[in-house]
């Protein structure tokens, strides 16, 4: 420990003996924190005879229960890699994992047999990518999955023989794709077709497969996007759309005949909808979660009262994740101090089963406010503090969201509780740009990364700084991607002067990082253009470079660390080393580079993970003069670069 801490004192450009390092309860250190039992990633089968959940603090590892005896102990499946996703088959016979591979930085397909228990790869003779796009086989026995042979290629679809030895197929229809639906007989049934200059339609594919009508230009920042497939009592293939309409400012919900027959508009909200639950044979919705600052149930159908009435619990906010065709519901309750908890629910008797995966052990140690803060301009602003439980005032972390077209919500989360348990006060600051709050909230962050995006979070931070527990000191930047960005940015600025700043994969040069990304994913290449401009043109990618952190070096003025990705496509690490060097130049003492080298964009590995907390521990206990965890944590996964070398 003591040889990592002398190595973090050096990136840190801080001697050693002037370190006077103290040393907290293990209770309070990031693999504590990490290590807390949840509910992972949870999956009812559409049977309902068994629920498949894969622990997130385990070894990759998959558990199968039987939801006629939850009592029993799961059987334990052994996993080749760390699963995102998953996906049962129709018959409840296989379950299809979507995994990270951290050697490529792609992505692959595993299935799991329930009677043998067996796992496998989908597609071990594509190389690259392989998404799922079918768990149900056509009416030959075949699944249908998505190939992208290399980063930026277009997808294929490929038809796969459910019959071991069977060579793969490729299907894909004429044009240039970026995503596939099935429906549930697992034939193609959307699909989304990027036109010329970026150009996204979602159109529907005929019985075999070939493009036919367009359904709706697919949007930005979350709109127009497929909510479900359904096949009427009648036959009629129907897909659901979210769908954001000029008049509109929140997306609603419109269903769309495959086969020919006019649209029709499902809902027209007032508020971002989520947990939507449909009719089993008709686009007729019953329910839905609406979400504002804190989430609200609206119920649609009046048969639905009594039964949903039984869901009203004493702590926590439930909705419905999955319906079985036996009847039974997998229930996620929502909490604000701790992880999200899954249940099985009978309507009928209102009876809960016991928990699905075991709680954790203390709640959170700290309590959150959800409120409204007015911007400079008068625009309101969604904001989450969360206050530790602690006597005196806490020093303030300012927690930016990525994407920019992502949004924090009033939920648990891991980093919180990290945080809250190491006495840190947390803001959370829903900037324009973000999602879930209207498509004029979200167009308001158009051309605005470097200007009013940034200015909504100082308004926000000097909001918290007031607030009675908050220590009023200089804040602490926090952010990854997109908010790495903005941490790099508000480091720069002297409005609201940081105490510190961690950017983790982080876009450092906007002129370099928008088409690396486009060419990365080009599904978000319209997008991009239209937040930044055409970066196609020489002269916007400079303008676009000089409003970005690189440009920007000369007037950092408190220690930054840098967390990144050595494989990661989206923010290039060349770019980083490159701000790195930059800061270098001007103070080496300011500047921390540590670099996971098998990573990409997000890390998969559990070991990194843990060792990139670890270090941002130790970052924001150096800076903000608190103690430093005792807990032995293994730095290997990341490689501190120093100045003149690289990884």
């Amino acid at each position: 420990m003591r040889s990592l801490l002398r190595i973090l004192a050096l990136s840190l450009g801080v001697g050693v003996s002037s370190m006077q390092v103290a040393v907290a309860d293990d209770l309070t250190s990031p693999q504590a924190i990490l290590s807390l039992p949840g509910p992972g990633l949870l999956s009812l089968s559409p049977d309902g005879l068994r629920v498949a959940r894969i622990p997130v603090a385990d070894a990759p590892v998959l558990h199968i229960l039987d939801t006629a005896n939850l009592q029993a102990p799961p059987v334990a499946v052994p996993l080749p890699a760390r699963v995102q996703a998953m996906t049962w088959a129709q018959d409840g016979s296989r379950l299809f994992l979507r995994a990270a591979e951290a050697s490529s930085g792609g992505e692959r397909t595993y299935v799991v047999e329930m009677m043998a228990r067996s796992v496998a790869d989908l597609t071990p003779d594509l190389p690259g990518r392989v998404r799922l796009v079918s768990g149900t086989p056509d009416s030959d026995g075949a699944f249908l999955v998505m190939h992208t042979p290399r980063q930026g290629a277009p997808v294929r679809l490929v038809r796969i023989d459910s019959k071991a030895g069977v060579p793969a197929t490729d299907i894909t229809p004429a044009g240039n794709y970026g995503w596939f639906v099935a429906d549930d007989q697992g034939r193609p049934a959307v699909a989304l077709l990027i036109a010329g200059g970026g150009k996204m339609q979602w159109i529907a594919l005929t019985s075999d497969g070939q493009p036919g009508a367009v359904l709706v230009d697919a949007g930005t920042a979350g709109t127009n996007e497929p909510v479900s497939l359904m096949r009427t009592a009648g036959g009629r293939r129907i897909a659901i759309f979210r769908t954001a309409q000029p008049d509109q400012d929140f997306p609603g919900l419109t269903g769309f005949d495959l086969d020919g027959a006019a649209p029709t508009v499902i809902l027209t909200p007032d508020h971002e909808v989520t947990a939507p639950l449909f009719a089993r044979d008709e686009p007729a919705l019953l329910t839905y979660v609406q979400e504002s600052l804190l989430p609200e149930r609206k119920v649609i159908d009046p048969t639905m009262a009594d039964i949903l009435s039984g869901l009203t619990v004493d702590a926590g906010f439930a909705e419905i994740a999955a319906r079985a065709r036996n009847g039974i519901w997998l229930i996620r309750r929502r909490y604000a101090d701790r992880p999200a908890a899954y249940f099985l629910y009978r309507p009928e008797s209102r009876q809960w089963s016991v928990p699905l995966a075991e709680m954790p052990g203390p709640p959170m140690p700290a309590r959150q406010v959800a409120t409204w803060v007015k911007a400079r301009d008068g625009l309101s602003l969604p904001v989450y503090l969360t206050l530790p439980d602690r006597p005196g005032k806490a020093p303030l972390v300012v927690l930016i969201h990525g994407g920019p077209w992502r949004r924090d919500r009033f939920d648990y989360d891991r980093t919180l509780h990290w945080l809250a348990a190491r006495g840190y006060a947390v803001l959370r600051v829903n900037f324009r740009g973000s999602t879930g709050f209207g498509v004029g909230f979200t167009r308001a962050g158009d051309g605005q990364w470097p200007g009013a995006m940034l200015t909504d979070i100082i308004d926000g931070t000097r909001w918290a700084l007031d607030q009675p527990g908050v220590d009023p000191a200089p804040p602490v930047f926090v952010g990854g991607s997109y908010g790495g960005y903005a941490a790099l940015m508000l480091a720069s600025q002297t409005e609201l002067p940081a105490r510190c700043t961690i950017a983790i994969a982080a876009a450092v040069d906007l002129g370099s990082f928008a088409p690396k990304y486009a060419a990365a994913e080009r599904s978000s290449k319209a997008q991009l253009k239209q937040a930044l401009g055409d970066f196609d043109d020489p002269s916007v990618r400079q303008q676009l470079t000089a409003l970005s952190p690189i440009a920007r070096v000369d007037k950092v003025k408190a220690p930054v660390l840098l967390i990144h990705g050595g494989r990661d496509p989206r923010a290039p690490l060349d770019d980083v080393n490159r701000y790195a060097d930059a800061l270098r130049s001007v103070n080496p003492a300011l500047v921390s580079l540590a670099v996971a080298p098998d990573e990409g964009h997000s890390f998969t590995d559990p070991k990194a993970t843990l060792a990139a907390v670890d270090l941002q521990d130790r970052f924001l206990s150096r800076c903000l003069g608190r103690a430093v965890s005792a807990a032995a944590v293994d730095p290997a996964p990341l490689r501190m670069i120093h100045a003149g070398t690289r990884p």
